[in-house]
């Protein structure tokens, strides 16, 4: 039997979607394990970053098992195909369980990015050490109202993901939080690929490792991109809304 037997629903660009994720996932999860490799058998520098970022891959995990799911159930295959099949029920709500996971394990990541500077940043100012406190505090307190804001767009809750229960979903707070959200996402994702500059200059280390360190930290400006393009992307929620009721 094969994967499309099983699941009618899937196709499309699903393949192409559990192929990226599985990818990244799988990419994430050797780096996490050589961080954890390095904490214990070479130094015990990075404790409490360690462990947020334990804790930001844990959700993560979580987020694309759901989101493996939600694939397997429709995403990335034509709308027609989806309803055709009847996998919209699945697809509505594990899509909505990936995004609840994955909503709260981008600020543990920013959180850990954070944390890792705040170890190494004992010889800069304390602007600069109370900057990554606040950004830290920010994201993890702007995360707190995606606990309730997804699973409260319905009345009742499970309207969320009855294909048949659409009108009764409001999907306005959530994308007008998800600008608000995405908007400091990106911010710091700039802040934190940028301040590395500062943090790193008085160190006692070779130019050479400082212009390494400063490219590998400077990547999240990728991830400040991406959370710009993810919170655009959030309107095509009310524009499929709109026509879903119409």
């Amino acid at each position: 039997m094969t994967l499309h037997d099983k699941f009618p629903a899937y196709g499309g660009s699903g393949s192409r979607i559990l192929g990226l994720g599985i990818g990244l996932g799988s990419v994430a999860t050797v780096l996490v394990a050589l961080r954890v490799y390095v904490r214990i058998r070479i130094t015990r520098f990075g404790t409490t970053a360690l462990a947020w970022s334990l804790a930001a891959w844990t959700i993560t995990v979580t987020a694309q098992v759901f989101g493996i799911l939600a694939t397997f159930h429709g995403a990335g295959n034509d709308i027609s195909i989806v309803e055709a099949t009847h996998g919209l029920h699945g697809f509505l709500l594990y899509s909505w369980l990936t995004v609840f996971f994955f909503s709260l394990a981008l600020p543990l990541g920013k959180v850990a990015v954070a944390a890792f500077l705040l170890e190494i940043c004992a010889q800069v100012g304390p602007k600069v050490r109370s900057s990554l406190l606040a950004i830290a505090s920010i994201n993890i307190i702007t995360s707190i109202p995606i606990l309730f804001i997804v699973w409260f767009q319905c009345s009742p809750v499970n309207a969320l993901w009855d294909p048949r229960r659409q009108g009764q979903c409001d999907y306005r707070v959530s994308v007008y939080y998800t600008y608000v959200v995405g908007s400091i996402a990106a911010l710091t994702d700039f802040y934190l690929a940028i301040i590395p500059i500062i943090i790193l200059k008085p160190l006692h280390i070779t130019t050479r490792r400082k212009a390494g360190l400063c490219f590998l930290m400077g990547c999240g400006v990728f991830a400040g991109i991406a959370a710009i393009l993810r919170t655009y992307a959030a309107r095509l929620t009310l524009t499929n809304n709109k026509q879903t009721i119409h």
